[in-house]
């Protein structure tokens, strides 16, 4: 069986999230998780959340990815 991809960012706080999601997740079903680290519009960007879009620059780079398949679960 393939591993289970886990989208998150790759923030202290987000993987500490899902590396505890992750073990969770093969704890109860043996199956193995890849961190998969996804770069967000609110990573990169120096501007201030209103300028950029408010909160959801974090997540919708992760939405993406799980639009275009690149990753089956996220964690944020």
């Amino acid at each position: 069986m393939t591993a289970l991809k886990l989208g998150t960012r790759k923030s202290a706080l987000a993987l500490a999230q899902s590396t505890l999601v992750a073990d969770a997740i093969h704890a109860a079903t043996g199956r193995d998780v890849e961190l998969v680290h996804v770069t967000t519009a609110g990573d990169v960007s120096a501007a201030s959340l209103v300028s950029i879009g408010g909160t959801g620059v974090f997540v919708s780079a992760l939405r993406d990815a799980l639009i275009m398949g690149q990753i089956d679960v996220a964690v944020h």
